[in-house]
């Protein structure tokens, strides 16, 4: 059993999650569907070429396809091929055709002059300018040739890879079925209705956005049986459970005990901001995933989450100016700017002039901002450890 981490570090936390995901993601069975119907699923199984690619000598530029013989700069044009155009065709010495972008080139062409650089006369085309043997055609099974590997098991789909598969001649692949998540929420003010359960239907919809096919289990009261039922139903049916609240350090906050109890908890805490109140377990041989209550919290817990659902895919980013002075409030800790992009500048959300303005002054306050769902609406977020000052360039993470 490994020991208890508390309070570790985005890098720290980042490197379970490579290795959870190594250990339990991948654990599914597969299926069988079409190439079209494989977007953001993952490749349980290498996928290699069923034909050449292209399958024959094609034109990229349009113009006059010929054998190029050293010195001859006339042509006499017997003909036109047009792409779609399958039968073969042939061009004797001294004779050219006009082609098309995309065309089956002459069985024993091998170059197009561009129609820029051809003087026509009638049936002849002469040559203005020095062109080198091979321009502007594509070879047989110069993008892939048949049982060339195209894309490895565990890639997941999107609509590029997509293209690259039906064009290689791939029309069914085995995908994993889709991780099946469980997810639930935690504590007597929301199983009352007395505060909206925000943050179960973020974590659903995050999930599925990652791909997931989510399951809702309900809201366990602040009740450790509840707590620890919910979390067995989710281990026996499900692939990974998320849940969020209860994981505070008040008297009420069931869920760190009922894991503990239950299997073993890697992860206590985490030097992020918001977020801090994080915990990674594993019971039964699935991981277990229990977030914070408040809202922009939990949502803070997603993006370090999305390692293990999305792998170390790179958040896009850009690079903006902050917009005013950020004082930390306490130091050794990742502090998530949530901020909107607005004419070159990025501003954190809870300031003066940001989306929600609830800061005072300019020491950052977590607490509030991490307590409204509104703060991490936003263009994306800025990591810190240290205090920035107004105009300074900052890297903006942007939501993929």
């Amino acid at each position: 059993m490994r020991k208890m981490r508390e309070l570790t570090t985005i890098d720290e936390t980042w490197k379970l999650m490579d290795e959870l995901r190594q250990r339990f993601y991948f654990k599914r069975e597969s299926e069988e569907v079409r190439v079209e119907d494989a977007l953001d699923r993952e490749l349980a199984e290498d996928v290699f070429a069923a034909k050449d690619m292209p399958p024959f000598d094609i034109a990229t530029m349009d113009g006059y396809a010929l054998k190029l013989e050293d010195g001859v700069r006339e042509y006499r044009i017997v003909g036109e091929v047009y792409a779609g155009e399958v039968e073969d065709r042939f061009v004797n010495r001294g004779e050219c055709v006009y082609i098309t972008t995309g065309a089956k080139m002459p069985v024993n062409a091998d170059t197009v002059v561009k129609v820029e650089i051809a003087e026509v006369d009638g049936s002849k085309m002469r040559i203005r300018e020095k062109v080198n043997r091979g321009k502007y055609v594509l070879k047989k099974g110069s993008e892939v040739k048949k049982g060339d590997l195209i894309l490895p098991a565990k890639t997941r789909i999107g609509p590029q890879e997509i293209a690259a598969l039906i064009s290689a001649g791939v029309e069914r692949v085995r995908v994993f079925r889709r991780l099946r998540a469980a997810v639930f929420s935690n504590g007597d003010e929301i199983k009352k209705g007395i505060i909206a359960d925000s943050n179960s239907a973020m974590i659903s919809a995050f999930l599925r956005k990652l791909g997931c096919e989510v399951h809702f289990l309900g809201v366990a009261g602040d009740d450790a049986e509840e707590v620890r039922e919910m979390v067995e139903k989710g281990v026996r049916d499900y692939d990974a459970v998320l849940t969020s609240g209860g994981v505070s350090v008040g008297e009420k906050d069931y869920v760190v005990k009922a894991l503990k109890e239950m299997g073993e908890v890697l992860i206590y805490k985490v030097r992020q901001r918001p977020g801090k109140p994080m915990v990674v377990a594993v019971v039964n041989e699935k991981p277990v995933f229990a977030l914070p209550g408040k809202p922009a919290g939990c949502f803070t817990a997603m993006l370090s989450l999305r390692r293990f659902f999305a792998g170390d895919k790179p958040f896009p980013k850009v690079r903006a100016r902050i917009a005013g002075d950020v004082k930390l409030p306490t130091k050794g800790f990742s502090y998530f700017l949530f901020v909107k992009l607005r004419d070159g500048y990025a501003i954190p959300a809870g300031f003066r002039h940001s989306h929600v303005s609830i800061i005072p002054y300019e020491k950052y306050e977590v607490s509030l901002v991490s307590a409204m769902a509104r703060s991490a609406v936003s263009d994306g977020f800025v990591v810190t450890d240290r205090d920035l000052r107004a105009g300074e360039e900052v890297e903006v993470c942007l939501y993929d």
